[in-house]
């Protein structure tokens, strides 16, 4: 069957259109063929970083989840107890040290030590703002939504699915959402969505408003880097930029999300699953990153030459794409 985003049938999720925007050949293999890459165990049995990064997830959700359970102290204070967080904590790493997943003996302490470090730090980020905003508190965690519907341009629409981290509210309804990433601190992440990069934010944003039927311009959605790699930083997108449209001389962040989604949806149509390696600073392709890729041998190791008679046979095909890569590298 045509994968169509417009038929109103298919969903697309903020990975999906990562990876698309990244290279459609690895979303044509992932997304449409359904081809799944085989995970290899780290040297060592140790955690992978994404399983590490879902492991402190896992322990900042079970940790909010027992305020959630009763609310009871105060948010504020609940988030200034360290104990609070350390007890989940050290239950959810005792589970994975018994499965062996932290590694060997040597290998698991310094692990577990490096994990309760960064926890025990964003807690502090979290008590710090707790105590600053104390008419703000978590709502839920791992929150789902689909059937989003997203304007995609030219009046037509793409449907959204996905799970937000946390989503914390304010009285009047304001609410914010919060994705935590583990990875280094980028200071241009809130606005990345302009290339395909990092689309979370706008898409939980149009996910509260419309499940909870309120306001775009009242809500707003942040990165929480809950590591020391990323400095325990956080960068937020305010729900105001996405909602209003402005003219074809002046394009606003939502004519940009929506020109976005309009250029990979058209691309996904037209079938457009050309593989794309990498676009440096200095605009030259480099497929030296392809070799981190889970579906590296499922792939011609000759991505950048491919990629050139491509374009040079079919620049319409790849024009609309080059500008969202060109959007990723000014």
């Amino acid at each position: 069957d045509l994968w169509n985003p417009f038929d109103g049938q298919r969903t697309l999720s903020a990975t999906a259109l990562e990876r698309y925007a990244a290279c459609p050949y690895r979303f044509f293999l992932a997304n449409v063929l359904g081809v799944r890459a085989v995970e290899e165990p780290e040297e060592g049995g140790e955690l992978s970083v994404l399983d590490r990064g879902n492991l402190m997830h896992e322990i900042l959700q079970v940790w909010v989840q027992r305020w959630l359970d009763t609310q009871r102290p105060p948010w504020p204070e609940y988030a200034r107890d360290p104990d609070s967080l350390r007890k989940v904590a050290d239950t959810l790493l005792d589970e994975a040290e018994e499965k062996r997943q932290l590694g060997p003996p040597g290998i698991a302490d310094g692990l577990r030590r490096q994990v309760l470090d960064d926890l025990e730090q964003a807690r502090q980020a979290e008590a710090k703002r707790a105590a600053a905003e104390p008419h703000w508190h978590p709502r839920s965690v791992e929150r789902k939504f689909k059937n989003v519907k997203l304007d995609a341009g030219e009046g037509r629409y793409v449907i959204i699915k996905g799970q937000i981290d946390r989503v914390d509210e304010a009285p009047g309804g304001r609410r914010r959402a919060i994705d935590y990433k583990t990875g280094k601190h980028r200071r241009d992440a809130a606005e990345a969505f302009r290339s395909g990069y990092l689309m979370q934010l706008p898409l939980y944003l149009h996910a509260m408003a419309q499940d909870d039927r309120g306001e775009l311009a009242e809500s707003t959605a942040e990165f929480f880097y809950i590591s020391a790699k990323g400095g325990f930083q956080r960068e937020p997108l305010d729900g105001r930029e996405l909602a209003s449209h402005g003219s074809p001389d002046a394009f606003t962040p939502a004519d940009e999300l929506a020109h976005v989604l309009q250029v990979i949806s058209e691309g996904i149509v037209d079938g457009a699953f050309f593989p794309f390696p990498f676009r440096t600073a200095q605009k030259k392709l480099d497929d030296t990153h392809c070799k981190w890729c889970e579906f590296q041998p499922a792939c011609n190791s000759q991505v950048a030459p491919r990629y050139t008679t491509k374009q040079r046979r079919n620049q319409s095909l790849t024009a609309d794409f080059e500008q969202l890569v060109a959007n990723r590298i000014r």
